[in-house]
C-alpha cells in the first residue's frame, strides 16, 4: 500500500512539474456542449464572416445631450483603436442621435421655411409639378412645425423611426441609454479583447462595454474574489469536523494527507488529459472538500471498528487459552 501510494504521488508530481492545469476564462463552459442550435448558429456566423460576436457598447446620461457627448468620446476612442488595429470596426448611433444644440441652432431656419410652405407649394405647382409631388415636402414641414413646439430634443414619431430608434435607444426612469457595437478583427485574439486599453478608456469615460465574450471573464473574476470567503470557513469547518470525529492528531493528519493526495491526483489527471479549470468546475471545490472529508471519516471509522473487533477477538482467544492452561 505504501509503495503504491508513493508511486502514484511520484507520477502526479512528475505530471505537475511542467505546470498546473490552465484557467479557462472564456464563456464557452456556460454554453451547452451538444446543442444543434448553437452549432447551426456558428455555421451561419462563419458563412457571414463573423469571427466572433460583437461587443455591446452602452452610453448613458440624464438627457440626450449627455448621451451625445458620451457617444462623441466613444467615437474618438474607438477610431484610435481601429487605427491601432486593436479592433476591426465599430457602429455607433451618432448619425441618428438627436443633437439638442444643432436642433436649437436650426429652429429659426425651420420656422422661416414653415411660414413659407404655401409659397413653396405654389412655386412647385407653377414649375409643372402636380399637387401630389409636394406631399412629402408638406409632411416634412408638418414635422418641423411639431418640433418647433417642443422645448426638448425632438424625436421622430412615425412608425419606421420608432422601430429604428428602438433598436439603439431607450428612455428609462434613470435617463437615456444608447447602444452600439464593437467588432473584433480577425487577427485579434479573445484574450487581447479581455485586456485592452480602449476598454479602460471607455470605462473612464463612463461608457459600458459588455458582451458574451466578456461574460466568462467577468463572472470568473467575481468568483475568484469571493471563493476564499467560502473556502476559508470550509477549511475551518473541515478541521473542526475531523477533531470531533477522531480527537486524535494522527488520524486527523491522516485525513488531511488523504485530501492532499487526492487533490494532487486530480490536478495530475487534469494536466495529463488537457482539462482546465473554468467557471463551473471552480465552484465545485468546496463540494469536493466536503465529500473528501466525509470519505476519509467513513474509511477511518470503519478501520477503527475493524481493529476493535479484531482486538476483542484476540482478547477472547487469549482469555480462553488462559482458562485452559489454568484448568490443566
Amino acid at each position: 500500500v505504501f509503495a503504491t501510494t508513493a508511486i502514484l504521488l511520484l507520477i502526479a508530481l512528475i505530471a505537475l512539474a511542467s505546470g498546473l492545469p490552465q484557467l479557462d476564462r472564456s464563456p464557452d463552459p456556460l454554453r451547452p456542449k451538444n446543442s444543434t442550435a448553437y452549432a447551426t448558429l456558428d455555421k451561419i456566423k462563419q458563412r457571414l464572416g463573423l469571427v466572433r460576436e460583437p461587443l455591446w457598447l452602452i452610453a448613458r446620461g440624464d438627457n440626450e445631450e449627455e448621451v451625445a457627448q458620451g457617444l462623441a468620446r466613444a467615437d474618438a476612442i474607438l477610431a484610435r483603436a481601429v487605427s491601432n488595429h486593436a479592433i476591426g470596426g465599430f457602429l455607433l448611433p451618432t448619425p441618428v442621435w438627436p443633437q439638442a444644440h444643432n436642433q436649437t441652432a436650426n429652429r429659426a431656419t425651420a420656422a422661416r421655411l414653415v411660414k413659407e410652405r404655401e409659397r413653396l407649394a405654389t412655386a412647385a405647382i407653377n414649375a409643372g409639378f402636380k399637387s401630389n409631388a409636394v406631399q412629402i415636402t408638406q409632411s416634412v414641414l408638418d414635422t418641423w412645425n411639431a418640433a418647433l413646439a417642443s422645448t426638448n430634443a425632438f424625436w421622430p414619431t412615425n412608425d419606421m423611426s420608432r422601430w429604428l430608434l428602438g433598436k439603439m435607444a431607450a428612455h428609462t426612469s434613470d435617463g437615456w441609454l444608447a447602444a452600439g457595437f464593437v467588432f473584433s478583427s480577425a487577427s485579434t485574439h479573445s484574450s487581447d479583447t479581455l485586456s485592452c486599453s480602449w476598454r479602460d478608456e471607455l470605462g473612464s469615460a463612463g461608457i459600458l462595454v459588455s458582451g458574451w465574450e466578456l461574460l466568462g471573464d467577468s463572472l470568473l473574476r467575481a468568483v475568484e474574489r469571493r471563493l476564499w470567503l467560502v473556502v476559508t470557513p470550509m477549511i475551518v469547518l473541515v478541521l473542526f469536523s475531523l477533531w470531533l470525529a477522531f480527537r486524535r492528531p494522527a488520524e486527523i493528519l491522516l485525513s488531511l494527507a488523504v485530501l492532499v493526495s487526492s487533490g494532487l491526483a486530480l490536478l495530475a489527471v487534469m494536466r495529463l488529459a488537457g482539462w482546465s479549470w473554468n467557471l463551473l468546475n471552480l465552484m465545485a471545490i468546496p463540494l469536493m472538500l466536503g465529500t473528501g472529508v466525509d470519505y476519509s471519516i467513513f474509511m477511518q471509522l470503519a478501520l477503527r471498528r475493524r481493529s476493535e473487533e479484531h482486538t476483542s477477538e484476540l482478547q477472547s482467544r487469549l482469555h480462553l487459552v488462559c482458562r485452559l492452561l489454568l484448568e490443566k
